[in-house]
């Protein structure tokens, strides 16, 4: 029910969009991550 109302509001663009931003958001962090697990950890 909640998706659909979020849906409802943004649309398929909006959703589309977010989306990209969770993926992006979470991509810079893992990316982060192993660079200082790399840097730390050897």
């Amino acid at each position: 029910v909640l998706l659909y109302k979020i849906y409802k509001v943004w649309g398929y663009e909006g959703m589309m969009d977010h989306y990209a931003f969770i993926r992006s958001f979470y991509k810079e962090r893992r990316d982060k991550m192993m660079e200082y697990a790399r840097k730390h950890l050897k």
